[in-house]
């Protein structure tokens, strides 16, 4: 089973970087591609640890993670470690999750994560949130369906 890039599946300079966290190899593999072909270079990690490492050494525009990562630190562990540090606090940060209790959307918002957004999250979603997040845009910080629990 091949693990995640250590470098960009495309090189390619003038493209904005991300980092992609995302345990489940299926569905980290679906959003890569599709961020690619859309013109991003995505750096993939299957967990917070490698997603730091690569978030330090890439310095990406936006980092997006799953909230539940399998064997260590969560999603919303990882939001925090990287506004914790001078040399990644500047990096956008997206946390997907499945649960839409209050005190997990609350827990990943206090932990630093800019937007969360529940899944399913349609590529064609998550492409518009992070097109927003790379021109600077505000986003609203958790989804609609959140304001009716």
């Amino acid at each position: 089973m091949p693990s995640e890039s250590p470098a960009p599946r495309k090189a390619a300079s003038n493209r904005v970087r991300l980092v992609l966290v995302e345990d489940d190899r299926d569905t980290r593999e679906m959003y890569c591609a599709w961020l690619e072909h859309m013109g991003f270079q995505v750096f993939d990690a299957q967990d917070a640890d490698t997603g730091f490492f690569h978030a330090l050494r890439y310095q990406p525009r936006v980092l997006v993670t799953d909230h539940l990562l399998r064997g260590g630190p969560t999603g919303a562990d990882l939001c925090e470690r990287l506004k914790g540090d001078p040399r990644t606090e500047h990096i956008r940060t997206l946390l997907m999750t499945g649960s839409a209790e209050r005190r997990t959307i609350e827990g990943a918002l206090k932990s630093g994560c800019a937007v969360v957004r529940l899944k399913p999250y349609l590529p064609d979603a998550m492409l518009a949130d992070i097109e927003a997040m790379v021109r600077g845009q505000e986003l609203e910080t958790f989804p609609h369906e959140y304001d009716q629990q």
